[in-house]
């Protein structure tokens, strides 16, 4: 993943090196005061409708944030998991802030990356995902100068458990996949052996490994973790209009 640096101009810090990745993290918190977000009705039109929460926050090797997308905002704001104090990014637990801290420096000097396995204090049961990548540093020449010998590190929180799976009318759509052929590889996706699926579907083995043969054939894997890797990268978008046809009209639901 490459990421670009982009000047911009802080009223409380003068001018510094913001750096932004190239898929769009979303605006710094006051560039969006002083110019507004020329982004902000993409956003809003894709928060709606995609359902797999990546938090994506920057932070300088000693830990100060300097930029965060949307569900990074959202994250620092409820300070479930981290918080921002003093623009310093911190654990919401107190007991792995040590063990944070060890991460990114490590992260920021080698270049090798991070993995902390975090949860809200007092709820062990609600996970996340944190890992910690040291950014590219493609600067301009009349930046070099100004720039720290240390690169900034990128921090991706995701919940780990009610992972987000394609949808069975995606998986369709994409791939072709049999309706039936869809709800095996989305069980797959969350974790269930084929011989639990069997199980719970009250079908025969033999017809749950065809099923698996055939959602093979058709999206070009080989194996169940390929499939997995493969589904989960697909945006998760739950689409209304198919439900509410479902469903029907709230007066016919009513009637």
């Amino acid at each position: 993943m490459i990421f670009s640096y982009r000047r911009i101009n802080r009223q409380d810090q003068g001018p510094e090196v913001s750096l932004k990745a190239s898929w769009g993290t979303g605006m710094n918190e006051l560039e969006k005061s002083d110019r507004g977000n020329p982004h902000e009705l993409a956003d809003q039109a894709a928060s709606e409708v995609h359902c797999n929460p990546v938090a994506a926050i920057i932070v300088t090797p000693d830990g100060r944030v300097i930029d965060y997308d949307h569900h990074g905002e959202s994250l620092l704001k409820s300070g479930l998991v981290l918080r921002m104090q003093e623009k310093q990014l911190r654990c919401a637990d107190a007991n792995r802030q040590a063990n944070f801290s060890a991460a990114l420096k490590k992260t920021a000097t080698s270049g090798r990356t991070s993995n902390l396995l975090l949860h809200v204090p007092g709820e062990p049961g609600k996970r996340f995902s944190l890992t910690l990548t040291r950014m590219q540093r493609p600067f301009p020449d009349a930046l070099k100068a100004q720039a720290s010998p240390i690169a900034n590190v990128l921090c991706l929180l995701a919940p780990l458990d009610g992972r987000r799976i394609a949808t069975a009318q995606q998986l369709i759509d994409f791939f072709g996949l049999s309706r039936a052929e869809a709800r095996l590889a989305r069980a797959i996706g969350h974790g269930d052996s084929v011989e639990d699926y069997a199980r719970d579907q009250s079908l025969r083995l033999s017809t749950v490994r065809t099923q698996l043969s055939a959602i093979f054939n058709k999206t070009g894997t080989d194996r169940q973790a390929a499939l997995v890797r493969l589904i989960a990268g697909i945006p998760v978008v739950r689409d209304e209009a198919a439900v509410e046809s479902a469903q029907g009209t709230p007066a016919e639901r009513k009637g």
